[in-house]
């Protein structure tokens, strides 16, 4: 995914970066939901955490402050409380959302938010 704003229902705007080979494996350090049942099939809350980690991995700045990629617990916890818990939700769904364009080969800088929800613009980085 391109480099991409998220202005979030509140007015919060949130940068995100293209994630990296070395992000995709911190975010395993922090992934506590089995990734198959016992028959072998994918689990929800594996496919749950996966999306809200790689929504938290991605965010390069909130409100024009730099957020630095989580490396351990405290920096994690850091990168979080940058957002209530309304505004990570709604930042999860939202980056999400434009992941799953993305991969579909769909423009995101075509999708704007609805009025509830504020509006969404996504720019390549230079």
């Amino acid at each position: 995914m391109k480099t991409t704003e998220i202005t979030l229902s509140t007015g919060k705007k949130v940068k995100t970066k293209e994630g990296s080979g070395f992000s995709r494996y911190k975010m395993t350090e922090f992934l506590t939901a089995p990734m198959t049942d016992a028959n072998g099939r994918m689990t929800a809350g594996y496919f749950e955490q996966l999306a809200f980690l790689k929504a938290i991995f991605a965010v390069s700045e909130v409100n024009g402050e730099a957020v630095k990629q989580p490396k351990d617990q405290a920096s994690f916890v850091k990168a979080l409380s940058t957002f209530t818990d309304e505004e990570l939700e709604e930042f999860v769904n939202r980056y999400s959302d434009l992941s799953e364009e993305d991969e579909e080969g769909n423009d995101p800088e075509s999708t704007t938010g609805n009025a509830n929800s504020g509006s969404t613009s996504a720019s390549e980085s230079d």
